[in-house]
């Protein structure tokens, strides 16, 4: 594509120069033309990378095996560390509640243990099962909707920064996925244990939030699909061009693409940390001072 748009780029430079002796509005004609053509081919290339992004995750080979097994390894001796203090608290101890305390934690270990040991299949599972359900309720991929012209210029800038800014995303839960393989296990023994619980809630659940929220897009994206094919008179605005009204989905969806998982987001962040916190709660009593204010 960049030798494309460079080739363009010199044929319409060309055209620039022999224009311009013959009319002087050449030039900027030329220059908006060129920007139109690299326009178009970043949207087209922007989309392409967004449905790689939205419709496959990364795929777990056996380079990971060794490096997760490193991982459980180094584990091991804080599980024994554990199951030996809290053994000699039984042993010891004639406080009923601190034996009692010292069974759970031991009982507790040994569940961690058996998740982190199967943790790699696990997340595989989870990653398989995430793919299966994005793949089978999404219906037709990301589609440009039309050609950016110049009186529409500025609505395409805008569907291109929403795009750029969801790729953004996209390829942050690519990387967290990947690096989940290392982190899961890490979170399953950190949740087990009173001190550290929130710590491996947090990272079980950020974890769980980039698999699944694949399964969103996939909705999201199935909605704009359905939506696109509807004929603007079917939705309610019957004086709105097919171009038009296919542009204001496409944004729509790009919006909620972004503004859903972020809000999802911020709400698993503060519910690990302060379950009190809603953030729909936050933005409910905003509006109402807002409204209450321009009244």
């Amino acid at each position: 594509m960049r030798l494309s748009i460079f080739i363009l780029s010199l044929l319409l430079l060309s055209s620039i120069y022999h224009a311009a002796l013959v009319d002087p509005n050449a030039i900027s004609d030329a220059f908006k033309s060129a920007f139109l053509v690299v326009l178009k081919a970043s949207m087209e290339d922007s989309t392409q990378k967004l449905n790689e992004l939205l419709a496959y995750n990364p795929q777990l080979n056996d380079k990971f095996g060794p490096v997760h097994l490193k991982i459980v390894s180094l584990l091991v001796p804080l599980y024994l560390l554990v199951l030996t203090w809290n053994a000699i608290q039984i042993m010891i101890s004639e406080v009923l509640s601190t034996q009692a305390s010292a069974r759970i934690t031991i009982q507790n270990s040994l569940v961690s243990m058996l998740l982190v040991a199967f943790s790699l299949p696990i997340y595989r599972l989870l990653i398989n099962l995430s793919q299966f359900i994005s793949s089978y309720l999404v219906t037709a991929p990301l589609q440009n909707v039309g050609d950016p012209v110049t009186a529409t210029i500025y609505i395409y800038l805008l569907a291109e920064c929403l795009k750029y800014t969801l790729l953004a995303f996209l390829i942050l839960r690519f990387f967290v996925i990947s690096l989940g393989v290392l982190l899961f296990p890490i979170g399953i023994f950190l949740y087990f244990f009173s001190p550290t619980r929130i710590y491996g809630r947090l990272i079980i659940s950020l974890i769980l939030f980039f698999l699944f929220i694949q399964v969103i897009f996939s909705l999201v994206v199935s909605a704009m699909g359905i939506l696109a094919v509807t004929p603007p008179q079917a939705a309610g605005l019957p004086g709105l061009n097919e171009e038009g009204y296919k542009l204001i989905i496409f944004i729509g969806g790009l919006l909620a693409l972004i503004i859903i998982p972020m809000t999802i987001l911020f709400e698993i962040i503060f519910f690990v940390f302060d379950p009190v916190i809603k953030i729909i709660n936050i933005a409910t009593k905003v509006g109402s001072v807002v409204g209450a204010a321009a009244a």
